[in-house]
């Protein structure tokens, strides 16, 4: 397979602005227009930082616009969704990721926001997406790739799922994993380091449905993978791939014939730099991966925390660019 860069932009002008710092960029299609959303302020963590979103048609890319309160709390992670319906986007409210919880706001026209609710009434854990996509399931059910980072444990990856037809989230059993020469259950088992898996990204196998993957953020060395039989709830112990990975996020999306494409830094170090900034390609689901490309080489600088989309062959990808902007990739897939 070869990959075919059609169009590489920022999605805003420096100076332009009022923000400083931007990172962890989402994309989604809604009402024939690309958004983005990303959360931007004088830095990460910082009371001022708020979920930005802009939108791109034939003339390019719209004015940030605010879309979450400026309450002096700090906002994380936004993560874009469109059924067709609405276009929703999810956020983390905290003053650390040990401290947040997610919340929903959505739009009909991209433009107009809901004012913001807690996803879960009540939530002291971290529910729904929490960095990637959902993914509707062929049954109908919305499933979120979800994890928690806690100090007393393990980082966690969980599955969260919306059942067609039900307004309450269920949150499955914390994913375990194989690390350091043994399978670690993380639900008892108290730890004083915060390694582990997060950030997953997920897809479901289109000829066996029911079947769902998951790739996740490792503190190991390496992107791990799971699998459901049971459209994720109940998963097998999460194992490593070959695909080396420096505790950074990532993010997959599925095209037409089964094809999976992944956007990450493959350095096997933990906290390692965040450039290259590659994409890569599997036929097998995950088992095995090819190169495609490098998006960005340069030495030295931070390209971290895609968001991927696909449509047909064509795939949208942002991405944080030096913690400075927002880059966007249009592509497209070619099979050879």
């Amino acid at each position: 397979m070869k990959i075919k860069i059609l169009r590489r932009e920022f999605v805003f002008e420096l100076g332009a602005v009022p923000f400083s710092s931007v990172h962890a960029s989402t994309i989604a299609r809604y009402g024939g227009r690309i958004f983005a959303a990303w959360f931007g302020g004088a830095g990460e963590g910082k009371p001022d930082v708020r979920i930005w979103v802009s939108s791109r048609d034939g003339c390019g890319w719209s004015e940030p616009i605010p879309v979450s309160p400026d309450d002096g709390v700090p906002h994380w992670n936004p993560v874009l969704y469109s059924d067709g319906e609405e276009l929703a986007l999810f956020y983390k409210k905290g003053t650390s990721p040990r401290a947040w919880h997610t919340m929903i706001t959505r739009s009909r026209d991209g433009k107009v926001w809901d004012e913001p609710a807690e996803l879960v009434p009540g939530d002291n854990f971290p529910r729904g997406p929490v960095k990637n996509k959902p993914v509707r399931l062929s049954n109908g059910d919305l499933l979120a790739p979800c994890s928690v980072e806690d100090t007393r444990r393990r980082w966690q990856i969980y599955a969260d799922i919306l059942p067609a037809g039900s307004g309450e989230w269920q949150l499955s059993e914390p994913i375990p994993f194989y690390a350091e020469g043994r399978l670690i259950k993380l639900k008892d088992e108290l730890l004083p380091d915060s390694d582990g898996l997060i950030q997953p990204s997920a897809w479901e196998d289109p000829g066996k449905p029911g079947r769902v993957y998951m790739l996740a953020r490792s503190a190991f060395g390496y992107v791990y993978r799971t699998v459901s039989e049971d459209y994720g709830r109940t998963w097998e112990p999460a194992r490593p791939t070959e695909v080396p990975n420096n505790n950074s996020g990532l993010d997959c999306a599925l095209l037409p014939g089964g094809a999976v494409v992944l956007c990450c830094n493959p350095v096997g170090q933990n906290w390692g730099k965040r450039t290259p900034l590659s994409l890569l390609c599997s036929l097998d689901n995950g088992e095995s991966w090819e190169k495609l490309c490098d998006l960005e080489t340069e030495p030295d600088c931070e390209f971290s925390y895609p968001a991927v989309i696909a449509e047909g062959r064509a795939l949208h990808i942002t991405y944080t660019h030096k913690r400075q902007n927002i880059a966007y990739v249009n592509a497209e897939l070619e099979y050879e």
